[in-house]
């Protein structure tokens, strides 16, 4: 072999390496990097210790696309947008999780030990129609964006800050946990997420008629067809249907 095939050899090697790194989680990095070192060569040391330092660059970022989220996040968001929704913008906190703002939706994305196993991953997807805050909850130094649905029910600030792991916001499918000293740059974003959620909440549907000229059985009836085309969920359904019921 010429030492020209054997550099091409090489280099290819360094290519796949580097890309395996790539999808590990900033946990699994850091974890090659103290309590398994001895078991990886210093090529493979280095490289994990140069993706740690990109996934540390994101930390704190906001981005009007998915192309310079981690891979791995990046992969399961491209896995979970629709061909005909458009990115707003991406907020990224700790270890990669990231917050996604579509156009009728967000989706939060964890992977690693925050989505609840080494190599686990987990996207949650929350329509702006069905979300009834969005809280931003501080400690000394990190702090919290929770969604609440009602499926979801905030947090009061001090339950993030205990010993309780379940109720940590790194780990929860409704939050992405960040540093508080990057809370200034997510802030238009988070208002413009408000905004796109009252603007959801007043769209054509969502709200009961209160024509009070207009009989229960008429009101019901535009219910029902709202339902039947899926423009109603079946918890909007029964919400407004229970509406049109006590304003009589």
């Amino acid at each position: 072999m010429s030492a020209e095939d054997q550099v091409n050899d090489s280099s290819k090697e360094n290519n796949k390496l580097r890309e395996r790194m790539r999808q590990l989680s900033y946990e699994q990095l850091l974890e090659i990097l103290t309590i398994k070192s001895s078991e990886f060569t210093q090529e493979e040391l280095e490289i994990a210790s140069q993706e740690i330092d990109k996934k540390q660059n994101l930390q704190g970022m906001a981005t009007r696309g998915i192309e310079f989220l981690g891979s791995r996040e990046r992969k399961l968001a491209e896995e979970n947008i629709n061909p005909n929704e458009k990115v707003l913008f991406c907020l990224v906190g700790h270890w990669g999780q990231t917050l996604v703002a579509l156009t009728d939706r967000l989706l939060i994305i964890k992977v690693g030990m925050r989505a609840g196993a080494t190599f686990g991953e987990r996207v949650t997807t929350f329509y702006y129609r069905d979300i009834t805050g969005i809280d931003v909850n501080t400690g000394l130094v990190n702090g919290a964006i929770e969604i609440s649905t009602p499926s979801y029910q905030g947090t009061e600030q001090k339950g993030f800050w205990n010993t309780d792991r379940t109720r940590d916001p790194a780990t929860l499918s409704n939050c992405i946990s960040l540093s508080k000293s990057d809370l200034e740059k997510y802030q238009p974003h988070l208002k413009e997420l408000r905004e796109m959620i009252n603007e959801a909440k007043r769209a054509p549907g969502l709200n009961t008629p209160q024509d009070s000229s207009e009989g229960i059985a008429t009101q019901l009836e535009r219910l029902k067809k709202l339902y039947e085309s899926g423009a109603l969920t079946a918890e909007e359904f029964q919400i407004a249907k229970k509406r049109i019921l006590e304003s009589k």
